[in-house]
C-alpha cells in the first residue's frame, strides 16, 4: 500500500488487476494515446489467488489477449484455477473487460461449468482442442442486474488487494480536506519530532489499550489516499474523543509527531468527526456515486477542531501495532 501511494503521489497511475494484462508482480505497462507508462497491479497480489492459477492464465493468452469470456473459458481451464479464485479475479475487476462484475459473479457456476466440459471433452478426445468456439463453447449470456454499488465494490478491493484500486472513498472530498489538513499520510516522514500536525482519514482499526495505572488509553489507524497515520491516544485524551472512533468514519486528528522508534506516530490532543455532508463532492467516476451513499452517516461540525487545554500525561506507548 505505501508504495502506491508512493507512485501515486508522483504522479504514476497505477492501475487494476487485469487478467489480459498483468503479471503475477507488479509491472510497468506501456500504454497507447501518449499515455505516459503506469504500474499494473499483479494477480498475485489478490487474496485467494495462488500463483497456480496465474501462471495457468499467463500460459493461455501466449497467442494474444483474450478476446471476450468465451475466448477465456475455451483457453484457460477455470477447474484448474477454481471458482474461488475466480470469484476474487472478478471482484477486484480482473475481468471487467468481459462484463460488468455483478453478472460475472451471478453466472460463475456456469462459466466454470463450460470451461470444465470443454476441457474434459477435449482431454478425452471427443473434440479437437483447437476447435473453433461453435465447436468448443456456447456463448454465455449474462444476466442484466442494476449496476454494482460502488462502495461494495471499493470495499472488495479492500478486502482482497489491501487498499482501494479504482478510485478512493476520499477523493470526492480532497479539496475540502486540503484545508483542514498540513499533511498527507506520505507526508509525515519529513515533519520534524514534536512538530504539530493535522491529518484525516478514514478509520480502519483502533487497539484500547490499559497502562499500568490501569488507565485506558487507544491507538487507531486513520487511512488517507495515501496510506495511513498511526495516532497515539493517552488517557485524557482518550476519554474525550474515544466515543467519536469507529470503523469506516471519516475524522480529522491534530496533534504533535513521534518521529522516534521507526515509522511516524501522532500523539493526538485533538479529534474531530469530518461532516462530509457539508462538503461539496467532486464530480466524476466512482467517487461521485461512493458520495452518495457515503457521505449521509456522518454528521458532526466540519468547522474548527475543538479547543482543548491539552495535557502531557503520557505513557511511552511503545509499538502501537
Amino acid at each position: 500500500a505505501l508504495y502506491v501511494a508512493d507512485a501515486r503521489s508522483m504522479g504514476i497511475d497505477v492501475l487494476p488487476p487485469d487478467v489480459n494484462s498483468s503479471l503475477w508482480d507488479f509491472s510497468i505497462e506501456d500504454r497507447t494515446g501518449g499515455q505516459p507508462s503506469a504500474i499494473r497491479f499483479g494477480m498475485g497480489a489478490i487474496k485467494n489467488v495462488g500463483q497456480g492459477a496465474v501462471e495457468l492464465i499467463i500460459a493461455a493468452r501466449k497467442d494474444g489477449p483474450f478476446n471476450n469470456l468465451t475466448d477465456f473459458m475455451r483457453r484457460v481451464d477455470l477447474r484448474a484455477v477454481g471458482k474461488r479464485a475466480l470469484e476474487c479475479l472478478i471482484k477486484v475487476g480482473a475481468l471487467d473487460s468481459f462484463g460488468p462484475r455483478r453478472g460475472l459473479l451471478e453466472t460463475i457456476d456456469q462459466i466454470v461449468s463450460v470451461s470444465t466440459s470443454h476441457f474434459k471433452a477435449a482431454l478425452s478426445g471427443q473434440m479437437s482442442f483447437f476447435g473453433t468456439f461453435s465447436e468448443a463453447i456456447d456463448d454465455i449470456v449474462l444476466p442484466l442486474l442494476a449496476s454494482l454499488d460502488t462502495r461494495e465494490q471499493l470495499e472488495w478491493e479492500r478486502e482482497l488487494l489491501g487498499l482501494y484500486v479504482s478510485d478512493h472513498p476520499l477523493s470526492p472530498f480532497l479539496t475540502a480536506l486540503k484545508r483542514k489538513i498540513t499533511h498527507f499520510s506520505g507526508q509525515l516522514g519529513e515533519a520534524h519530532d514534536k512538530e504539530k500536525v493535522t491529518v484525516a482519514g478514514l478509520v480502519t482499526k483502533f487497539r484500547p489499550h490499559l497502562t499500568k495505572d490501569g488507565k485506558a488509553m487507544g491507538f487507531c489507524t486513520l487511512e488517507d489516499i495515501q496510506g495511513a497515520n498511526e495516532l497515539v491516544l493517552f488517557p485524557r485524551t482518550w476519554e474525550k474523543f474515544h466515543k467519536l472512533i469507529s470503523l469506516d468514519k471519516v475524522l480529522i486528528a491534530e496533534g504533535k509527531i513521534d518521529a522516534g522508534g521507526g515509522d511516524p506516530k501522532i500523539l493526538v490532543d485533538k479529534l474531530v468527526e469530518a461532516n462530509l455532508e457539508a462538503a461539496e463532492p467532486e464530480a466524476g467516476g466512482y467517487a461521485g456515486s461512493y458520495a452518495e451513499s457515503f457521505s449521509g452517516s456522518y454528521s458532526a461540525s466540519f468547522s474548527d477542531l475543538p479547543q482543548d487545554n491539552g495535557d502531557d500525561e503520557r505513557e511511552p506507548a511503545g509499538p502501537a501495532f
